[in-house]
């Protein structure tokens, strides 16, 4: 068994390992993490600030447990006096991203009405400018969840929501906290959000990130276990970031910060930004507050290797920083005379306006009636050229358009219910800078009984009894217990003739139909799906009364029953009249079947739906 001291020194001869390779470039052209030739050849676009947990300067740097660290600061920059707001750590992080804090917050933020924060912060001010900004949370199980959750490390939730900032703001809309406050399993991993955002050049001006409480220096059985835990986890993830398109760009900052430190001066609710408590810093030590006396590792291409200023920054700092580069008002404290930005320190260019990109959908015109093909079209523009442009409809899966500068596609509005339907375009600058913009229109289509829409010219129809007229075949599943299936003649008929599948609930609830036979494995049975291919599933809807939420779910399941993938398309029915759904699911393995569910997420009591022409078609 290795004693620890052992374990040390290997971490730490590994850490040094992977810094000097990292510091000599791979491949021509290749960047490396800090000390490259500078000036930067253009403004910094994306600034990462990455939050770690509750350890002083002095127990990061120069500490055994932590060698990565302490060789990163000797790679890149670090600020040997930066401080903290205060203690404890939600305190901190609405301080970081707000420039204040609320009062209710020093003794802990473990819920939201309890450090609740009605002030300005960066995420609403990035917003108001036409900039981007995201929070990538690891361990957090669903996007802006305000819940702490998970397998509990050392007394901490794997996912704290004190470590999340976004999710107290209330001026933040909670549609926006849901679109951009991200769950990533693991931040040092090369798949998930976070890296497909690097690699891609889609990361957002601002970018907010927090480890699991497994990986910030919390998650040890011991408190040098969670030090060298959180050590290597720092270290995988400097290493992946560094290697994706994002950094290799050479406009994205990164900015490493603990919340608190600890010490025999620690009091909840100090003023950690007291100067002359702080000063001087005398061998990594504080002359008073040492709890408060913090790291901070700068990671940014251009910043010198060793670059170890004294200057005296705090937690306001990094929000002054990225309002310095983004051309923001300064928030709070923010813009406090003693408050030092770090814009012309580690080579961190002066403040250039950055400009995002811009997206405009000229046709259709905003609240307008649209009906058939329609066409969609705009304009797109950044200094860096644009990329690409893609379009969806109500959030679902976006469409390349063609074109950049000029963009346009084609929307078949007749796979979408009658009634209001938002279409979104976004541009992404060859620069990796993002702009939304969105219009809502009214889809008005007339849809007039007849048979069962034809598969596409050469395609195939594999269902075996899309009508209903020969009996409810591969129909007699129900979705859930509350589901109540019939095969009906309504008055004034089914869509296509004199039957059609009636579906509605016992009670208030979900409820629907489900194929239980193989009918919707595609063809006969035996035949199964192809790797690549997409099938549509189609129903021609009816529901009681207006209002009515429908959804239609396509899944795609391997021999043993597993699930595979799936897709799942939502309408609220505007009225009673019929209407067609489609949902186009693409197979992600060969050999699988596909089954199909047509169900109301919210069936009222006494409601229903009806259904015909049950379709899977592939062109």
């Amino acid at each position: 068994m290795l004693r620890l001291s052992q374990v040390t020194t290997c971490l730490a001869a590994l850490a040094l390992i992977a810094l000097g390779s990292a510091a000599a470039p791979t491949a021509q052209g290749t960047l490396s993490l800090c000390g490259n030739p500078g000036p930067a050849s253009g403004p910094i676009r994306h600034v990462l600030v990455v939050m770690m947990e509750n350890l002083s300067y002095r127990q990061v740097v120069g500490n055994a447990n932590a060698p990565f660290q302490t060789s990163l600061a000797r790679q890149c920059g670090v600020a040997t006096a930066e401080f903290a707001a205060t203690h404890t750590s939600g305190a901190n992080y609405l301080a970081v991203s707000a420039g204040e804090y609320p009062p209710s917050s020093p003794p802990g933020c473990g819920g939201i009405q309890q450090c609740a924060d009605a002030s300005n912060n960066l995420y609403n001010q990035l917003g108001s400018a036409g900039l981007s900004w995201a929070g990538f949370e690891e361990a957090m199980p669903s996007p802006c969840d305000p819940s702490s959750s998970g397998p509990v490390a050392n007394g901490h939730a794997a996912y704290s929501v004190g470590h999340n900032p976004i999710v107290f703001y209330t001026d933040i809309p909670h549609a926006a906290c849901v679109a951009n406050d991200v769950p990533v399993a693991d931040l040092t991993a090369e798949s998930g959000a976070f890296w497909n955002a690097a690699q891609n050049q889609t990361l957002p001006a601002f970018s907010f990130l927090t480890p699991s409480a497994a990986d910030d220096n919390e998650g040890g059985k011991t408190k040098a276990l969670g030090e060298q835990i959180g050590d290597a986890w720092l270290q995988r993830f400097v290493a992946t970031l560094q290697q994706s398109a994002s950094y290799q760009s050479g406009n994205t900052l990164v900015l490493i910060a603990y919340d608190e430190g600890e010490g025999g001066d620690f009091a909840v609710g100090e003023n950690c930004t007291n100067m002359s408590l702080d000063l001087p810093v005398t061998n990594g030590v504080s002359a008073h507050q040492d709890s408060c006396h913090v790291p901070l590792f700068v990671v940014y291409p251009y910043t010198a290797a060793g670059d170890a200023d004294a200057t005296f920054f705090d937690h306001y700092s990094i929000t002054r920083t990225v309002e310095d580069l983004f051309g923001l008002p300064y928030l709070a404290h923010a813009g406090d005379s003693q408050t030092a930005s770090l814009v012309g320190h580690f080579g961190i260019p002066s403040a250039v306006a950055v400009q995002p990109p811009s997206v405009t959908i000229a046709r259709p015109a905003g609240g307008s009636t649209v009906s058939g093909q329609l066409t969609v079209s705009g304009t797109a523009s950044d200094d860096s050229g644009i990329a690409q442009v893609t379009v969806r409809v109500d959030g679902g899966t976006p469409v390349a358009a063609t074109g950049t500068g000029s963009w346009s596609t084609v929307i078949d509005t007749s796979s979408l219910a009658n009634g209001q339907h938002t279409i979104s375009a976004q541009a992404r600058a060859n620069d990796g800078g993002v702009a939304t913009t969105s219009v809502t229109v009214t889809v008005a289509n007339t849809v007039t009984p007849t048979s069962c829409p034809a598969p596409p010219a050469g395609g195939s129809e594999l269902s075996q009894n899309p009508s209903l007229e020969s009996g409810q075949q591969g129909w007699t599943g129900k979705y859930s217990a509350n589901s109540v299936v019939a095969r009906v003649a309504p008055p004034g008929g089914s869509f296509d003739g004199n039957w059609a599948l009636r579906a509605s609930g016992a009670a208030a609830g979900a409820a629907g139909v489900a194929n239980a036979s193989p009918f919707w494995v595609p063809g006969p049975p035996g035949i199964a799906t192809t790797a690549g291919q997409t099938y549509t599933g189609g129903a021609v809807v009816q529901a009681s009364a207006a209002g009515e939420k429908l959804s239609l779910r396509v899944r795609e399941l391997s021999p043993g029953g597993a699930v595979v993938g799936s897709r799942v398309v939502t309408v609220t029915l505007a009225d009673t009249g019929w209407h067609q759904l489609n949902a186009a699911y693409t197979a992600a393995q060969s050999g699988d079947s596909l089954r199909y569910a047509l169900f109301s997420p919210s069936l009222g009591a006494g409601k229903s739906f009806l259904a015909d022409c049950l379709t899977l078609q592939m062109p």
